[in-house]
């Protein structure tokens, strides 16, 4: 009469897709099912009884060994399980089950490089978003300074003294210049003269020099500038850190160390580092730029101007980054004339 369990289990063996060997302590090979015999063909060189050897015998031990976890075999993945039988307390078999978890890891790679490929997607999106807002952002600076007569190309160039800045306090480490830091500052500078929107043509493009009336009317567009920046960025996925450095840049930039400056005299390190630096780039370019009441000014005559000025109008700690960067801008404004 045919054992039913027994039946059972043979077909299990001979069948599954996992790879079963069994050996005795000495290393004589008991039992390796028609898996076992397709993944490692070496095997059919012994009879159950025989002891291994050889490259068998190497496969084996190294499986054994618990050093083995995943084991590949053509387009196939196992994972490596070691069992031991006993009778009582004696030894009498090793079991190394290999467990095809072909299906398992293929599902995984296949997340991973969907995961992958979601991140991709993700982070070109937020970078197409970013684009957009920096081009939006240079319009309307552009659109600001094309009713401003006096400081044309004045965005653009301030803002690459800018990008100069920075880049250099981030090489040395300076407190506070983070990467986030660094391409908020380089990205919003062209903003700071947002609030100008609200000054009147007549102010603006007047081309003489301002009564102190009307010069009281244009400093108005420090303080306005954080409005326009809200307005523009209410709604957006702007970041709260983001948004304030564009506030700062826009309502500060003509504050002074001293505590001279506008519109709310802030003194030293009261004022926003972004605003403080802004201050450098947003005085040279008036300084070497011409203007329509005035012709550019020469480099070195420039640089005097703005080396007494540090202590006094900028802050001092940041002189040093002007220093070493002056080459750079001063490179820079040579190419922008001859273009």
């Amino acid at each position: 009469m045919i054992n039913l369990e027994n039946a059972l289990q043979r077909l299990a063996f001979e069948k599954t897709r996992d790879a079963i060997v069994s050996v005795s302590p000495e290393m004589e090979l008991q039992n390796a099912n028609p898996t076992a015999l397709h993944t490692f063909p070496v095997l059919k060189n012994f009879k159950p009884g025989e002891k291994l050897t050889g490259e068998a015998l190497e496969d084996i031990e190294r499986l054994l060994s618990g050093k083995v976890f995943e084991y590949k075999f053509e387009n196939q993945t196992f994972e490596c399980n070691i069992h031991e039988i006993k009778n009582g307390d004696v030894l009498v078999s090793k079991v190394i089950w290999l467990s095809d978890i072909t299906d398992r890891v293929d599902f995984l790679n296949y997340a991973k490089e969907y995961q992958i490929q979601l991140k991709e997607q993700i982070k070109a999106k937020a970078a197409s978003i970013v684009n957009i807002q920096k081009h939006i952002m240079m319009n309307m600076a552009d659109v600001i300074e094309a009713r401003d007569g006096n400081t044309g190309g004045h965005v653009k160039r301030t803002s690459e003294i800018v990008r100069i800045l920075v880049n250099a306090m981030q090489k040395d480490n300076f407190p506070g210049i983070t990467a986030l830091f660094v391409d908020d500052v380089a990205r919003l500078a062209p903003l700071h003269d947002m609030g100008k929107i609200g000054i009147s043509d007549l102010i603006l493009n007047k081309p003489g020099k301002l009564t102190d009336e009307e010069f009281e009317i244009m400093k108005s567009h420090a303080a306005k500038g954080k409005a326009v920046v809200d307005l523009i960025l209410e709604g957006t996925d702007v970041s709260a850190d983001t948004v304030r450095t564009c506030e700062n840049i826009a309502q500060f930039h003509h504050e002074k160390w001293d505590g001279t400056g506008y519109p709310n005299k802030l003194k030293g390190e009261e004022i926003p580092l972004e605003s403080r630096i802004m201050a450098i780039a947003d005085v040279y370019d008036a300084l070497v730029s011409k203007r329509v009441y005035k012709p550019p000014m020469p480099f070195d005559v420039a640089n005097k101007i703005m080396m007494e000025s540090f202590g006094k109008n900028f802050d001092p700690n940041l002189q040093k980054y002007y220093e070493i960067c002056r080459p750079t801008i001063e490179s820079f404004y040579e190419k922008d004339r001859e273009a």
